[in-house]
């Protein structure tokens, strides 16, 4: 079908490339062949005019001695045709569709936005017998229109979206990503002229590639080769954003100039990007043309930021419920509530993990409570499934099992919505390095950055609570006869943290 409308777009010089093909029908007894198109309304006029000359086209591809047919399908979002075209659709899925009624479709014509709710178990295999795609084709088939379409689980805050949003990224300032140094005396081969590449953005297929930074170590590496000593220089540069092995090979013409540098000495190279012998996978820059360089001060990175549409796409906030009768928080603000709570946003949160080290382990639950004007409005709560087995010393620990999260979002679907919910925050959290260690790790390799202020209640315990030989949070709750059930879960420990949170700032204030 593919190849099809590739050569019917070919014939007609793109005339016609708001056609879609939605179906070919041979009937090999009644000597016939179906094409059916589908065309956007507003394209009605032009495809009138056109009917005879798109005939022609298709006929000319074909070039069949069966009697060709081509039928042109008005496009149209309307709400009980695509009911009635859905429903059909699940005649392939009788399973599912036996589970799902008209009152389940949730349709908004004007949003061209659908939404099936279903319970638990057909939410968990439409996940994992990937239904979702046969569902895209379908859409794809039967509209030129973009369809936003969703299954969520019924009394669950668990939404999985159809519509492909695609990742656009954009960089934060003008002047792309470069490091515009001061070149300087020349030690090796010619001058090295700014800019400089970020090493964070070079890859195995970088090429040819100017670096600037500072110099971490450099060794002088003795080989024997031909009955003869010979030597090549290794070094570690670092610039703003990353570090890379650099390798120069002396040629007899070569000052030996590079034994002149120490640590720290800043420098720019002009070199070739090439994989490490010792790990392939890693690149390394063959140094070519070394000289010294001035770094700018104070310099920024350009980062790339990811563009977060403001629609919750896989884990919606639900609105708080008060769970313990005794909470510090009251349904309105009370006069004893600080003046920082009372005019700010917060938004207290905990994660749980595989393991302790950001750089090797995952995150498998994230859980949060907002303040706002000293009141709790809102939680946000998803298991998130880490793509790897979780250490059955981790479980011990949250209590959270493979099981729970084989069937939930991985945390690039999860991020992007919690970056919303903390949007205009601060965000505070109990060991918070250990907490946003993990978070900006995953969110910068996303594009993500989490620049809100930030508050570290355990530090705020520290400094508030000095004769205390204890910080941990089970210690503190227990110690001021705050309510917490769950014990590191999410959720639990966030709102727990929460609470922990307005005492300390009331007694810092004091």
């Amino acid at each position: 079908m593919k190849k099809f409308i590739e050569k019917f777009n070919s014939h007609t010089k793109d005339e016609f490339l708001y056609i879609k093909l939605k179906d070919i029908v041979c009937n090999v007894n009644g000597q016939t062949i179906e094409i059916l198109f589908i065309y956007p309304e507003q394209f009605e006029m032009q495809v009138s005019i056109s009917k005879e000359k798109i005939e022609n086209a298709v006929k000319k591809i074909l070039n069949s001695e069966l009697e060709i047919t081509v039928n042109l399908i008005k496009s149209h979002f309307d709400k009980e045709y695509f009911i009635k075209e859905f429903l059909e659709f699940l005649d392939d899925f009788p399973s599912i569709k036996a589970q799902i009624s008209k009152s389940d479709i949730d349709i908004c014509e004007k949003q061209k936005k659908v939404t099936v709710s279903v319970e638990s178990a057909i939410f968990s295999h439409c996940l994992s017998k990937n239904i979702t795609s046969s569902i895209q084709q379908f859409l794809c088939r039967s509209y030129c229109e973009q369809i936003n379409f969703a299954f969520t689980e019924k009394d669950c805050d668990t939404t999985i979206i159809l519509d492909d949003v695609p990742v656009v990224t954009t960089l934060e300032r003008d002047g792309g990503r470069i490091i515009p140094f001061v070149g300087g005396d020349v030690l090796i081969g010619k001058e090295v002229k700014p800019p400089a590449t970020y090493i964070s953005d070079i890859h195995l297929k970088t090429g040819e590639v100017t670096i600037c930074g500072r110099v971490l170590s450099i060794d002088v590496v003795v080989y024997r080769k031909n009955d003869k000593d010979n030597k090549f220089y290794k070094l570690s540069i670092e610039d703003f954003t990353a570090k890379i092995g650099v390798l120069y090979f002396p040629f007899h013409k070569n000052p030996q100039s590079l034994g002149m540098l120490k640590r720290d000495d800043e420098i720019a190279i002009f070199g070739t990007i090439g994989p490490d012998k010792t790990n392939p996978q890693t690149p390394v820059m063959i140094a070519k043309y070394v000289a010294r360089a001035k770094l700018p001060k104070e310099f920024l990175v350009n980062r790339r930021i990811r563009t977060v549409d403001t629609a919750y796409r896989t884990i919606k906030p639900k609105p708080f419920i008060e769970k313990a009768q005794n909470s510090i928080f009251d349904a309105v603000i009370k006069k004893d509530v600080c003046r920082e709570l009372q005019e700010g946003t917060f938004v207290v949160f905990d994660i749980e993990t595989t393991g302790l080290d950001p750089k090797l382990e995952k995150i498998v639950e994230i859980g949060a409570v907002k303040i706002k004007n000293g009141i709790f409005t809102e939680t946000f709560s998803s298991l998130i499934n880490p793509q790897r087995p979780i250490p059955p010393e981790a479980t011990a620990v949250h209590g959270i099992t493979n099981e729970d999260v084989k069937e939930k979002p991985t945390i690039d679907l999860v991020l992007p919505d919690f970056y919303k919910f903390v949007k205009d925050s601060t965000l505070v959290a109990h060991n918070l390095p250990f907490d946003i260690g993990f978070l900006e790790l995953i969110g910068e390799k996303m594009g993500i950055y989490f620049d809100n202020e930030k508050l570290d209640t355990l530090t705020l315990a520290r400094k508030t609570l000095a004769h205390l030989k204890k910080f941990n949070l089970p210690y503190l709750t227990k110690l001021f006869s705050i309510t917490h059930e769950s014990k590191h879960r999410a959720v639990d420990d966030a709102v727990a943290a929460a609470q922990l949170l307005k005492i300390l700032l009331e007694k810092s204030v004091n």
